[in-house]
């Protein structure tokens, strides 16, 4: 192998080295992902300083007064419904035992407006990906 050769190696390595570690990008980690979407039925326009917050709550303990959050993902100008969502939760806090549901709110200002009255199971016994949460008006 020649000089010149050697030298563009090295070269080449240098940069393929170089750019594994440029920043963008996200290690990956080992955590998995339940996404759908959100929507509601009344024909109502959010407002741009809208906030969604979506819950991953362990309900399995009925003499728990509040759930154990198991994870939690908060959408800042979600824009229009359907709103999508992808909560990022942890298997290996997931017990195939036990209950979890989804709690979604949707804020306007200091005010909820929007909250799905009705669990959404997820995981163990529900919905596993590409899940539909219908939020209810609040008055």
């Amino acid at each position: 192998m020649t000089t010149a050769t050697r030298l563009l190696l090295a070269i080449l390595a240098v940069i393929v080295a170089s750019c594994a570690a440029l920043p963008g990008k996200a290690p990956p980690d080992d955590r998995s992902v339940l996404s759908g979407t959100i929507t509601y039925r009344p024909r109502v326009a959010l407002s741009p300083e809208a906030v969604v917050r979506v819950w991953l709550q362990d309900m399995s303990d009925p003499r728990s007064p509040v759930p154990v959050i198991v994870d939690m993902q908060t959408i800042r100008k979600p824009g229009q419904v359907p709103i999508a969502y992808a909560l990022r939760y942890d298997p290996a806090k997931i017990v195939a035992q036990r209950r979890y549901t989804l709690l979604v709110k949707i804020y306007e200002g200091d005010r909820t407006r929007f909250v799905n009255a009705k669990p959404v199971d997820v995981l163990t016994r529900g919905c596993a990906a590409n899940c539909e949460i219908v939020v209810d008006l609040m008055n």
